[in-house]
């Protein structure tokens, strides 16, 4: 197991020591040791220098996947999706995120988080567009990991 993914388990460990890990700042401290964050942490956790990009939009739907370098060859990715009656997003953090090597597996691993969460059949409830957009963004977002034909 590469260092960089002992970091989930370190930080689960502080997790286990400190239940309400995340109103102590003794934990987060700890949290930051394990990551050794070279860019901003917030007071909460949450890394704050990402960078966020629309990989999918359709009509007033649409899915970002951000990407924060925390160190050299440490990335962490976090999405966000939104339409016209909803959504889900969150904030990268030294509580939640899973560690990757590079930018790029960082933001492949938020286009797959995208895919599994977004059904592309819409919601119950949701009337018909909403659903087609839904659709159409797990189209866009299926064409970022499609292997590229070389024929």
């Amino acid at each position: 197991m590469s260092a960089v993914f002992d970091i989930t388990s370190q930080i689960d460990d502080i997790k286990a020591e400190f239940p309400d890990y995340f109103r102590r700042p003794e934990a987060l401290e700890k949290a930051k040791a394990v990551w050794r964050p070279e860019c901003q942490v917030n007071g909460c956790g949450v890394f704050v220098d990402g960078k966020e990009d629309i990989v999918a939009c359709c009509g007033r739907a649409k899915a970002a996947v951000g990407v924060c370098r925390v160190r050299d060859c440490v990335f962490v990715h976090c999405c966000s999706f939104e339409y016209s009656l909803g959504g889900f997003g969150y904030a990268p953090s030294v509580w939640s995120s899973a560690p990757h090597e590079s930018a790029e597996q960082a933001h492949l691993a938020g286009i797959e988080e995208l895919l599994r969460r977004i059904s592309g059949r819409g919601y119950p409830g949701d009337p018909p567009a909403a659903a087609s957009e839904q659709a159409a963004l797990r189209s866009q977002l299926e064409n970022h990991i499609r292997q590229p034909s070389l024929f």
